[in-house]
């Protein structure tokens, strides 16, 4: 049985299909934190190989993993990926990298969920619990980031966030963030 490429379906076979792209070549890849998907075939692999190399200039070329300098740019550039909860742009502009996906639980224990009873109590706001959903936001926000940076994406599209208690009463949350990779 023949695999199929991931990407684009192309049958992978010795007789019938085009060839599968070598193991040490996407574990290069995997070294400068890209994710690749596999099986893959040559021209997909090539096409996320052409990607990396004008994210990362030369040096990505040589076989060794990244300098550690390269590791800091790679993580700032992540940070820098565009959300949308809509989609700016046109169909052509972007090419689909694929969902992703990133999920915190906070649990906030039981000095907090005692505060929280108290200012329940008083009717007042909790703000111990608005700060450990900020925190657990941004940690949700961050990993969504760099999963789509893994893919060498440039934005999120149709960014859904999503809030659930998962125990009753018990004081944890699950943050949800969902969306569609893409590269401009």
């Amino acid at each position: 049985m023949n695999k199929i490429c991931i990407r684009c379906g192309t049958d992978l076979g010795a007789l019938t299909g085009a060839s599968e792209e070598s193991i040490t070549k996407i574990e290069q890849l995997r070294q400068w934190e890209i994710e690749v998907p596999s099986p893959l075939c040559a021209s997909c692999f090539g096409q996320i190989l052409d990607q990396a190399q004008n994210r990362y200039g030369q040096e990505f070329l040589y076989p060794q993993a990244p300098p550690q300098k390269i590791i800091e740019e790679m993580r700032k550039k992540s940070l820098a990926i565009e959300l949308f909860t809509f989609n700016p742009y046109d169909k052509g502009a972007y090419k689909n990298l694929g969902f992703v996906s990133a999920h915190v639980v906070l649990g906030t224990g039981p000095l907090t969920t005692l505060a929280t009873a108290v200012t329940d109590l008083m009717g007042r706001q909790s703000d111990l619990y608005v700060e450990k959903i900020k925190e657990a936001e941004a940690a949700c926000l961050y990993k969504l980031k760099t999963i789509a940076h893994k893919r060498l994406a440039t934005a999120v599209i149709g960014l859904n966030v999503s809030y659930q208690e998962l125990t009753s009463n018990h004081g944890m949350i699950m943050i949800s963030m969902t969306g569609t990779a893409v590269a401009l």
